[in-house]
Formats: C-alpha cells, sequence, structure tokens
C-alpha cells in the first residue's frame, strides 16, 4: 500500500517519462515517513475517451487517486495531496501553461478490515 493510479487524457501538449513521474510519487510518499517501499504500486492509463467540462476537446486533465489504508487523519492526507500535486505541474508545464487542462490528486481511503494481499514475499 499505496496503490497509486495516474490518469491522463490523450489530448495533452506534454509527454513526461511516466516512470520516472512514478517514481517521483514513490519518493515523495516515502519521505512522508507514513510508507515503506516495498508496499508501493503505481500504473498509469491514458484516456482516450473522455470530456472535459463543455466538452471542448482541447480541455484535458491529469488525475492521481492514491488509495491507502483507511485510518491515517485527514490532516496527513491533505498533506501527502499537497506534496504531490507540484509533481504533476512539473511533469505537465506546457499543458498547465495552456490553461485547459486540470491536475487533481486524490487520497482514498482503502477498507483496511476487508483488504487483503498475498505479496510477493508470501508466495
Amino acid at each position: 500500500m499505496p496503490h497509486c493510479i495516474l490518469e491522463y487524457s490523450d489530448n495533452l501538449a506534454d509527454a513526461p517519462e511516466l516512470r520516472e513521474l512514478l517514481d517521483r510519487v514513490h519518493a515523495t510518499l516515502i519521505e512522508s515517513g507514513e510508507f515503506a517501499m516495498a508496499n508501493l504500486k503505481s500504473r498509469a492509463y491514458e484516456a482516450r475517451d473522455f470530456t472535459v467540462s463543455d466538452g471542448d476537446p482541447r480541455r484535458g486533465f491529469v488525475a492521481l487517486a492514491i488509495h491507502i489504508l483507511d485510518g491515517r487523519s485527514d490532516e496527513v492526507k491533505a498533506g501527502l495531496a499537497e506534496s504531490i500535486l507540484p509533481l504533476l505541474r512539473e511533469a505537465y508545464p506546457e499543458s498547465v501553461a495552456g490553461g485547459l487542462v486540470d491536475l487533481s490528486v486524490q487520497i482514498v481511503d482503502i477498507h483496511r478490515a476487508s483488504y487483503r494481499k498475498l505479496g510477493m514475499a508470501d508466495a
């Protein structure tokens, strides 16, 4: 834990190295002191079929959902989001400058009592 899921529209002006961006997200999460590197999992998906706001085809988005086990305070979750959002801004500078992209980070609680995992070390 956490599971980081990056979704982005296919019309963005930028094409960042996604592995590098996800590695930076991992490093920032580790720096928070809340997570262990061995538990981080990230993936990215390009959205080809989407609409944003009024449907103007120039509008786009980058949305990062970070799923974590429940129990952390709102302050911790807000701090995580605040520390990650600048990474998205740095990864998509042309899109941000164009003013037609929304960047977002959302911290999502996973129900601890029902979460199950069989890890690589457990197999």
